[in-house]
């Protein structure tokens, strides 16, 4: 009763709380309590998960932060057209090392022994003059490192330095060289060497550098004849 004389319900009564609706053991309610619950035929609300045909829910696996950006930067190794990468400056050195050594015994043997010599005296000084001959040992210098270049890169693209090395010509589209770009290839490296004869082997070691700043690792002779040299195995 208020301070009017008037009977008023509980629920304005001051200070009153609406009583949580009452469940039973088996989850069972007189009321819903919440999204899912269903009502059965016998006026009871019961749980999602008494409901028929209720399928528990998949556990959720527990989400982590992305994976962390490395700053590690990688650089493409640059590669022929077949995904082969160009052989390093080390590997070149060593194959054109070990060719100059299979060349430099028959051009050796054939020098010794086409080499010959003239003396004359002018009677009128009384000097000896004494004159070189090495017949056709100069001009087999020069055709015995050509043949053999030429014949072997144009059978497998490869000398015998370059099979030690494990290395290859090819042409630019990274094919096996034909025997006429063999040649001019070929033609291009013993021309550089002739010259370097007369400029104290300048031209030859300008050729041999090349490759420490190119893009694709290529000496001028390949430049020449557009040809790369490749890894292989």
């Amino acid at each position: 009763m208020a301070s009017d004389g008037k009977w008023y319900p509980p629920e304005s009564a001051p200070g009153y709380q609406q009583p949580s609706p009452q469940t039973s053991a088996n989850g069972m309610s007189d009321t819903s309590q919440g999204p899912g619950w269903w009502m059965a035929s016998d006026g009871k609300w019961y749980p999602p998960e008494s409901a028929p045909g209720y399928q528990q829910p998949a556990p959720q696996m527990p989400t982590y932060g992305a994976m962390p950006q490395s700053n590690v930067a990688y650089m493409a190794v640059p590669t022929d057209p077949l995904g082969r990468p160009y052989a390093g400056w080390g590997a070149r050195v060593g194959a054109t090392l070990i060719d100059g050594i299979v060349i430099l015994v028959p051009t050796g043997i054939i020098a010794a022994l086409s080499y010959s010599t003239t003396t004359s005296i002018n009677y009128q000084t009384g000097i000896e003059t004494t004159t070189p001959h090495f017949g056709a040992g100069l001009f087999l210098s020069l055709l015995i490192p050509f043949l053999y270049q030429f014949l072997m890169l144009g059978a497998k693209g490869q000398t015998l330095g370059n099979m030690a090395a494990k290395t290859k010509v090819v042409d630019m589209s990274g094919a096996q060289v034909t025997y006429g770009r063999a040649a001019g290839r070929t033609g291009a490296d013993v021309a550089f060497s002739l010259v370097s004869s007369f400029t104290i082997g300048l031209l030859s070691l300008l050729d041999v550098l090349w490759p420490l700043w190119d893009q694709k690792n290529q000496t001028l002779h390949d430049k020449i004849a557009q040809t790369l040299v490749v890894k292989v195995g």
